[in-house]
């Protein structure tokens, strides 16, 4: 069951550790620092040694709202939710590696060098033949004539929300800024309930996100608002588009592929 935690002074006695177990950080592509929220206590309760030394778990949170009792919600004990803020990025004691370059073919690595260097990009390589036609659907989403950029980029980040996928945020808030969408709708895109406020396109578009992320379908009502607007044609991409940016969250959350730690992205539109 969800539960929320305040980090006031009254749930801190609760909820954290003296010391801490647990350290919350927050940081952004292009911020000089972290900015660093309360510690709390480590949910899974295992302890690791690193060097002797108690490990310490680090989340990275997209971007930071000012106010300093931040509300944290624990679904689960693999995962952490800050509510209407982007999805974090949370340790865990495994993972799917990333293959490294003697364990890659030449025609992977000769795709690889093509696009922006990305860990993504790279765990797709390590899926052997699988590699190129993923990276052939990858550059028709992301070419594909009719499709809105800014309305794509707009549902990559929906989609990271909905599916809890840090590492697709984190690219992607980057390039959102880069094909011209505002702060207001990349913020926007944090919304726990539906997104409200904006250019009528992008709430339609980020209502089917939603159904489509969390029923696996869509309503009637939803499907008809995006023939009526973009046609038999044009609903088939935008629905192919959210069924795949779907897909990629759970790629990523399911290998559990982990943060960029240096700005990959640059003044890029897309990755391809």
């Amino acid at each position: 069951m969800a539960s929320l935690v305040d980090s006031s002074a009254e749930h801190e006695r609760a909820f954290l550790d003296d010391p801490p177990s647990a350290r919350v950080s927050s940081r952004r592509l292009g911020d000089s620092g972290p900015v660093k929220l309360p510690a709390i206590r480590s949910w899974s309760r295992r302890r690791r040694k690193r060097s002797g030394q108690e490990a310490r778990s680090t989340i990275v949170i997209g971007r930071v709202d000012p106010e300093p009792h931040a509300k944290l919600r624990i679904d689960r004990p693999s995962e952490i939710h800050v509510m209407n803020m982007p999805p974090v990025f949370v340790d865990h004691d495994v993972v799917v590696p990333l293959p490294t370059d003697g364990e890659l073919t030449e025609a992977a690595k000769a795709i690889l060098r093509a696009g922006a260097p990305l860990n993504v990009s790279r765990m797709f390589a390590g899926t052997e033949d699988m590699f190129k036609p993923i990276a052939d659907l990858i550059g028709a989403v992301f070419t594909a004539s009719g499709i809105d950029v800014r309305l794509r980029e707009l549902i990559i980040l929906r989609c990271a929300k909905k599916l809890n996928s840090a590492y697709e945020w984190q690219a992607n808030a980057v390039m959102a800024k880069n094909v011209g969408c505002s702060q207001e709708e990349i913020d926007a895109m944090c919304a726990d309930g539906p997104v409200t406020g904006l250019d009528q396109r992008i709430v339609e578009m980020s209502a089917a996100c939603d159904e489509l992320c969390t029923d696996a379908t869509l309503s009637d009502g939803t499907l008809a608002r995006l023939i009526a607007r973009y046609g038999n044609t044009g609903a088939r991409k935008y629905i192919l588009t959210i069924s795949w940016f779907n897909m990629l969250s759970r790629f990523l959350n399911g290998c559990r592929v982990q943060p960029e730690t240096q700005d990959n992205i640059g003044g890029r539109t897309s990755p391809v």
